[in-house]
């Protein structure tokens, strides 16, 4: 419908049909060039039917454009929330840089952990096997400083041989000496021993003087089956 529908010229055009309002849209061309019926001498002017009906169209089409408007603001008003809440949320791929930073960052901060607590046990195992080491050279230290004291007494104290025996006979001697030097070691530690054993008996004598049975006489048996300690000889 066009607005020489609406609203036809003073002398041609028919009047504004209301049923059509609600099946076109009005422009501003169309407010501009409707055009209205004049009336009688006795009703001068426009024909206010033709102004009425123009006026329901306008009307219409004003509410029209306010419910249109209210929709296209709401819907505006949606669209900001969301880019709000867009800018303010963080993407699905900065929320996954921020879980592997995370997870980088204890990780490093684990193997950090690890390597700090591997220098601090080596540094002190080393501390302890260096401890270990010195008491022990100085150990076998003084343990060969000992038996090389020992040796030089023992070749010091052996007898010396003339320059006109034969080395068999040096040998021989040499021999005879070493036997000797046991010999005398051996009476020692069996002095010991038996000093030892004394000590012992008499300890246990004084707690328990039912249980200890009659010391024997050297070289002989104890009664009761028992049987006699006596050193073995080598």
């Amino acid at each position: 419908m066009t607005t020489s529908e609406q609203a036809p010229g003073p002398s041609t055009g028919p009047r504004p049909d209301r049923r059509q309002r609600s099946d076109h849209r009005l422009t501003p061309d169309d407010v501009r060039s409707a055009r209205f019926s004049h009336g009688s001498l006795l009703h001068p002017g426009y024909t206010e039917a033709e102004v009425d009906g123009f006026v329901d169209l306008v009307a219409e089409e004003v509410s029209r454009l306010g419910g249109e408007n209210d929709q296209l603001r709401a819907q505006l008003a949606h669209l900001e929330a969301q880019l709000a809440e867009a800018s303010v949320r963080p993407s699905p791929s900065d929320q996954a840089v921020g879980i592997l930073a995370t997870a980088q960052q204890t990780a490093d901060a684990y193997v950090a952990e690890a390597e700090e607590f591997s220098r601090q046990m080596t540094a002190e195992a080393r501390a302890q096997y260096d401890e270990h080491l010195g008491q022990a050279r100085e150990k076998a230290g003084a343990i060969i400083q000992a038996a090389q004291e020992a040796a030089t007494r023992a070749v010091g104290e052996a007898p010396r041989p003339s320059a006109g025996q034969p080395e068999t006979e040096q040998l021989q001697e040499q021999i005879a000496y070493l036997r000797a030097f046991g010999q005398a070691t051996r009476t020692q530690l069996r002095a010991y021993l038996e000093a030892l054993l004394s000590d012992v008996e008499k300890e246990w004598g004084a707690a328990h003087p039912e249980g200890l049975p009659p010391v024997p006489r050297p070289g002989t048996a104890p009664r009761g089956g028992g049987i006699r300690w006596r050193p073995s000889r080598r």
